[in-house]
């Protein structure tokens, strides 16, 4: 989303402002999906609070580090971060391609058994 945001003007606070309110949304469609799926426990609930009380430290230390950037450093250092880090990693990379040339939609999660491919083809009327 970085380059979208970039290439419509976002700078500084405006870009950081609306990526984390796209990051809040992810995170409570990701909860309430959890939940329902019951994989949202007590305990993991208590290390996300801990996570986002030190997020919350690190989001005041960026922000006085933004303010302090200019206008044209801020996009060079994202873009630079997104040369760094875009790339997926090759293991990751490969499962991914596996799991597209065998048909599966995901790749296979180590938790959970992998299901056979079903078939999105209706069987004709008799």
């Amino acid at each position: 989303m970085t380059p979208f945001f970039l290439s419509h003007g976002l700078r500084k606070g405006r870009y950081l402002s609306t990526d984390a309110l796209c990051t809040v949304g992810t995170y409570v469609t990701r909860a309430i999906i959890f939940r329902r799926n019951e994989l949202l426990t007590g305990p993991l609930i208590t290390i996300g609070l801990y996570i986002g009380v030190v997020m919350i430290g690190g989001a005041w230390l960026g922000r006085r580090l933004v303010d302090r950037m200019s206008e044209r450093t801020f996009p060079r250092i994202l873009e630079g971060l997104l040369v760094f880090f875009g790339p997926p990693s090759p293991p990751l990379a490969e499962r991914l391609t596996r799991a597209r040339e065998s048909g599966r939609r995901e790749p296979p999660c180590p938790s959970r058994p992998a299901s056979p491919p079903s078939s999105s083809r209706s069987s004709p009327p008799s």
